[in-house]
């Protein structure tokens, strides 16, 4: 997602005029891909986030919170530490704070296969290691899933009776820990 330009911004003030809506109204039902894309390039390019949060009159840490429940799960999903460091300093928030959630662990369960899981795991095992300065044998899975065990069973349940049948079979083939 390119950044803004003044031509593309005044095309989106047009429109709010012409639709009679705020800012935020136009995009909202876009916001969660918008929040995805601007979050997941913030290392690289943090004048699109700036520019999608001047248009929305917001600070980037409004545009976080209200966003994070899109954006995080897919930073997660992707391994993007950068952005993950800088969401966090933004929001006050550790890494590791962040990404050991039950929504963000219940996303990590729902991916396609086990090695992707592993994988993801893997990533949030070294975010935590190197927020903890810990030894790798001193943090598991199991100890992450133990500290959100209840509701991340209810969003597993919840997928389970997706209307979705290939993602509620997915639910279904997972290992025990």
């Amino acid at each position: 997602m390119p950044g803004l330009s003044r031509a593309k911004l005044q095309k989106l003030l047009d429109i709010n005029t012409a639709h009679g809506k705020g800012p935020y109204s136009l995009l909202s039902p876009y916001l969660p891909k918008i929040a995805i894309a601007a979050v997941s390039t913030v290392s690289s390019n943090p004048e699109q986030l700036l520019q999608i949060c001047a248009f929305l009159n917001m600070s980037p840490s409004k545009f976080y919170n209200l966003t994070i429940s899109h954006f995080l799960p897919h930073l997660v999903c992707t391994c993007n530490g950068e952005a993950i460091v800088k969401v966090g300093r933004e929001l006050r928030k550790s890494p590791v704070a962040l990404v050991t959630t039950h929504d963000v662990l219940a996303c990590v369960f729902l991916l396609n296969g086990q090695a992707e899981t592993d994988r993801i795991f893997d990533f949030i095992l070294d975010l935590l290691m190197q927020s903890a300065n810990a030894p790798t044998s001193d943090i598991t899975v199991l100890m992450l899933v133990k500290s959100t065990v209840v509701p991340l069973l209810g969003e597993i349940v919840i997928a389970m009776g997706d209307d979705d049948p290939v993602r509620a079979k997915l639910v279904c083939c997972f290992p025990l820990l």
